[in-house]
């Protein structure tokens, strides 16, 4: 019986191993599987991982990046701008300067006409020595306002002025030159008045100045000692000619002031 046993355990030995030997080699192949599947999922993990950061945090950072670069920009523009600014603010100031300056000279240059209009001073290539008349019409000749309006053209004031001041100056100008004309014909009708007036009234005649009584005197006392010695006519034509010429130099005087109310024109803008 036992060695019936013995017999069945020597014979089932070798099924038995072969079972084992199967069992480890499909222990084995599961391993390797596994190992296999676990090296496949760390390196599923790890291009996940790299994706992950690819399509993340990279952009994250570069949008980051780009902020940062255009906040930086903006700086730089807003420094710029004002820079810019104030570069600006310098250039249209000294433009005004210098806009200031061409017409203040440009109404210097037209006041200094005056005296040629007033008839004050004529030029020499106008001068006429031939003529004999007395100073009211030598002077009175010049037409003041067409003197004024000739030398405003000449100034070419269109070319330095803005639109809104040339035009202000332009009718400046023409209200002037209506008031010159108004006070030359005036100043023409009293020295041609002066005789009749005088010969009506002799006190329309100007005095003869600061010494006037003392003169009067003086003919009264050569007439008593010389009678017939001073030319009463003569006398009073010398009168006419003295309130002709006081008539001319007034209207020399107003002639000027009229002309010199351009320094003092309120332009446009205030300035």
């Amino acid at each position: 019986m036992q060695r019936l046993r013995q017999k069945r355990t020597i014979k089932e030995r070798p099924f038995g191993a072969e079972r084992h030997r199967k069992q480890n080699n499909h222990q084995i192949t599961l391993d390797a599987w596994l190992s296999r599947l676990s090296h496949l999922s760390q390196f599923g993990l790890f291009a996940l991982t790299i994706g992950a950061f690819y399509f993340t945090v990279i952009p994250l950072y570069k949008t980051a990046a780009l902020e940062e670069s255009i906040a930086r920009r903006e700086a730089e523009l807003s420094a710029m701008n004002g820079k810019l600014e104030v570069a600006t603010s310098s250039l249209e100031k000294v433009k005004s300067e210098i806009y200031e300056r061409n017409r203040k000279d440009l109404i210097e240059g037209i006041v200094s006409v005056a005296p040629y209009c007033s008839g004050l001073m004529t030029p020499p290539h106008e001068r006429d020595a031939s003529e004999n008349r007395e100073l009211g019409y030598r002077l009175l000749k010049v037409n003041a306002a067409q003197c004024l309006q000739d030398e405003f053209k000449e100034r070419k004031a269109e070319t330095i002025l803005t639109a809104g001041d040339y035009s202000h100056l332009k009718v400046t100008i023409e209200t002037i030159s209506a008031s010159l004309s108004q006070l030359q014909k005036q100043a023409l009708l009293d020295i041609d008045s002066v005789p009749e007036l005088a010969a009506k009234d002799p006190s329309t005649l100007a005095p003869m100045g600061p010494y006037a009584e003392e003169a009067e005197q003086l003919d009264r006392l050569i007439e008593e000692l010389a009678p017939g010695t001073i030319d009463k006519n003569v006398k009073f034509q010398l009168a006419i000619e003295r309130t002709r010429s006081k008539i001319t130099m007034d209207y020399v005087g107003v002639v000027s002031n009229e002309i010199l109310k351009l320094r003092k024109i309120n332009w446009l803008n205030g300035q």
